[in-house]
C-alpha cells in the first residue's frame, strides 16, 4: 500500500511551531499501538504459519497413508461427496454465525470508502482457491449418480456457479482502482431481506445434502470417511495459509506513516487524516473528489472554449454599419460563417458535461442505496456540484444567445455595406 505523502518543502515553519510535542507523540503512540495489534494478529498463538505448514504435511502424509492401505477399498464418489458436505456445511455455519454476530451489532457507524486495488490485493489467492472450491463442489454434485436432480439439485447447480463467477469478477475488480463503501451497519433492507433468503435457501440446500448423506451411510466405508475428512481438513487450512500475510502491506503503510510523523516530514493534521483513512475509509468528500473535478472540469471547458469565440466574435465582428469596411468581405464573411459551428461545438460540450453529471448522479444515487449512513452526505455533494453545474451551464447559455445576436446583427450590417 503506498501513501502519497506531500512534499517536505511544503511544510511550512508556522504550521510546525502551531503543532504541538504532545499531539505529535499521541499520534506516534496511536499508530504504534495499531501496528502492534495488526501484527499480534498476524501472529495469534496455535495460528502460525509453521504450524499451518506442518499440520498441512502431516495431513498429506495420512492421507498417502490411507491410500496405501485401502486403495482397493475406497470409492473416490463417496470420498468426494463426503468432502462436498463437510465443507459446504461448514461455510453454511460460518454464513450463519457471521449474519447472526452481524445483525447483533447496534450499527450507528458510518460507511467509509477503500480503493480495491488496495483492500482487495492480499485476497487475490484466496478469491483464486475459492473460484476452485466452488468449481469442485459444482462438479461433485454434477457427478454424483445418486443425487437426485430435483429443486434442491438445480439451486445448488445454480447457487455454486454464480459463487464461481462472482469470485472471478471479484478477482478482476482487485486490479481495478474503484472505491468501494464498507462498514455500513444499517444495510438498506431489500440487501437484509435478500441475505436472509439466501441464508435460508442455502440452509435448505445443505440439509439435503445431509439427508442424502444420512440415508445413504451404509454405502460409505470408513477408508471414505477417514480420507473426505483429511481432503475437507486441508481445504481449511489452504485458505489460512494463503491469507497469513493478508495485513503486511498495511503494517508496512503505518509503519511508514509513523516513520515520517517522528521525523516531522509530514504535519500532524496530515497524519490524523491519513490515519482515519486506513482505519475508517476515506470520507465522502475525499472519496467522490476526482468525480467531483472531472464533471466540473467538462463545464469549465465549454465555458473556456467559448470565451474564445467570445473574443473573437467582439474584437473580428462589426456590430454597426460605421464598423464595415471592403475588408469585412473578404475575411470577415468566412469567420461569421464558422463562428455558428464552433458555437454548435460548445454546445456540445455542454451537452457531453450535462451527460457526466447524470452518470455522476446515478453513482451517487447507487452508493446512497447501498450505504444508507452515508446518504445525506452524499445528496449535499451532488447538490454543491449541482448548482455550480447550473450556474456555469447558465453562464455559458448566455454568452451563447448574445453570440449568436451578434451574429444576426453582424450578418444585417454586412448585407448592407455590401448593398451600397
Amino acid at each position: 500500500m503506498k501513501i502519497n505523502m506531500p512534499n517536505t518543502e511544503n511544510i511550512g515553519v508556522a504550521e510546525r511551531v502551531a503543532e504541538s510535542p504532545q499531539e505529535r507523540k499521541e499520534l506516534i503512540d496511536l499508530l504504534g499501538f495499531e501496528i502492534t495489534r495488526l501484527e499480534a494478529d498476524q501472529q495469534r498463538p496455535g495460528w502460525t504459519r509453521w504450524a499451518l505448514v506442518g499440520t498441512f504435511a502431516s495431513c498429506i502424509w495420512l492421507f498417502i497413508q490411507q491410500l496405501d492401505a485401502n486403495l482397493s477399498r475406497i470409492s473416490w464418489c463417496n470420498v468426494f461427496f463426503l468432502f462436498f458436505v463437510c465443507s459446504f456445511s461448514w461455510e453454511v455455519l460460518n454464513s450463519v454465525q457471521q449474519f447472526l454476530a452481524r445483525s447483533s451489532n447496534q450499527g450507528g457507524r458510518k460507511a467509509g470508502f477503500w480503493f480495491t486495488q488496495v483492500i482487495f490485493s492480499g485476497a487475490r489467492l484466496v478469491v483464486v482457491f475459492k473460484c476452485l472450491e466452488k468449481l469442485s463442489w459444482l462438479t461433485i454434485v454434477w457427478k454424483t449418480p445418486f443425487l437426485k436432480h430435483d429443486l434442491f439439485f438445480w439451486l445448488a447447480v445454480s447457487i455454486f456457479a454464480l459463487s464461481a463467477s462472482a469470485a472471478l469478477i471479484f478477482l478482476v475488480i482487485s486490479y481495478c482502482k474503484h472505491k468501494m463503501a464498507f462498514g455500513d451497519d444499517k444495510p438498506h433492507w431489500p440487501i437484509s431481506v435478500v441475505n436472509v433468503l439466501g441464508s435460508l435457501i442455502v440452509g435448505c440446500i445443505a440439509a439435503r445434502f445431509l439427508h442424502t448423506a444420512i440415508s445413504h451411510i451404509v454405502q460409505f466405508s470408513f477408508p471414505d470417511l477417514r480420507l473426505s475428512l483429511l481432503l475437507f481438513a486441508m481445504a481449511l487450512i489452504i485458505p489460512l495459509l494463503l491469507i497469513d500475510k493478508i495485513h503486511l502491506p498495511f503494517v508496512a503503510a503505518l509503519l511508514d506513516l509513523r516513520r515520517q510523523i517522528a521525523m516531522q516530514e509530514v504535519t500532524c493534521e496530515f497524519g490524523k487524516r491519513q490515519a482515519a483513512n486506513f482505519f475508517k475509509g476515506m470520507g465522502t468528500k475525499e472519496a467522490f473528489q476526482d468525480d467531483v473535478d472531472g464533471v466540473l472540469s467538462k463545464y469549465r471547458m465549454a465555458a473556456a472554449s467559448l470565451d474564445v469565440v467570445v473574443k473573437d466574435a467582439e474584437v473580428l465582428i462589426p456590430s454597426k454599419e460605421s464598423e464595415a469596411n471592403d475588408s469585412h468581405e473578404s475575411i470577415l464573411a468566412p469567420l461569421v460563417r464558422e463562428i455558428p459551428k464552433r458555437l454548435d461545438l460548445v454546445s456540445g460540450q455542454l451537452k457531453e458535461a450535462d451527460e457526466a453529471k447524470s452518470t455522476f448522479k446515478a453513482t451517487i444515487s447507487v452508493y446512497g442505496w447501498l450505504a444508507p449512513s452515508i446518504k445525506p452526505e452524499l445528496q449535499t455533494l451532488f447538490e454543491a456540484v449541482e448548482a455550480s453545474c447550473t450556474a456555469t451551464k447558465q453562464l455559458v447559455q448566455d454568452k451563447i444567445e448574445s453570440v449568436r445576436d451578434r451574429l444576426k446583427a453582424s450578418n444585417t450590417v454586412l448585407t448592407n455595406f455590401n448593398s451600397e
